[in-house]
């Protein structure tokens, strides 16, 4: 969705922004993304979400990672993972480092995070291969008895 900023202004009293949610809280179901599509229904244009709205899931392959950077401007961490996170560790995480990494709050901070997110996977592997034995006890456990 692309926004005309000048033109919304002369057509919509800012205040609905904080009043909408207000009168209609029940009905929200996605959040901020409800109010904006009520507030703003008719005064927006869609754009190509392949170029203005790329999902981190939608690449899969190197080829296709070089093809949609060549077409992508904004670039879309969609979900509970996000790349500043150590539960999020997909293959665009470095797209978002790149970047973030020439600020000053995030010098420095991708190195630690790369350790975290290694033991993060580590414990989930852990957990997860613990949880397999458990199941398979429980297994045993129940076909003898029957």
């Amino acid at each position: 969705m692309l926004y005309d900023l000048v033109g919304q202004r002369r057509e919509i009293d800012p205040n609905i922004l904080y009043e909408y949610p207000v009168l209609f809280y029940k009905q929200l179901t996605y959040g901020d993304q409800d109010v904006l599509n009520a507030v703003f229904y008719g005064l927006t244009k869609f754009a190509d979400w392949c170029i203005y709205n790329c999902f981190d899931c939608v690449v899969s392959r190197q080829r296709q990672v070089e093809r949609t950077l060549r077409r992508c401007k904004i670039f879309h961490y969609n979900g509970h993972g996000k790349p500043w996170t150590e539960k999020y560790w997909d293959r665009m995480a470095w797209l978002f480092w790149e970047y973030a990494e020439l600020l000053p709050e995030y010098a420095g901070q991708y190195e630690a995070l790369k350790k975290t997110h290694a033991q993060y996977k580590r414990q989930r592997s852990l957990d997860k291969a613990k949880a397999t034995r458990r199941k398979n006890r429980q297994r045993l456990l129940w076909s003898s008895l029957r």
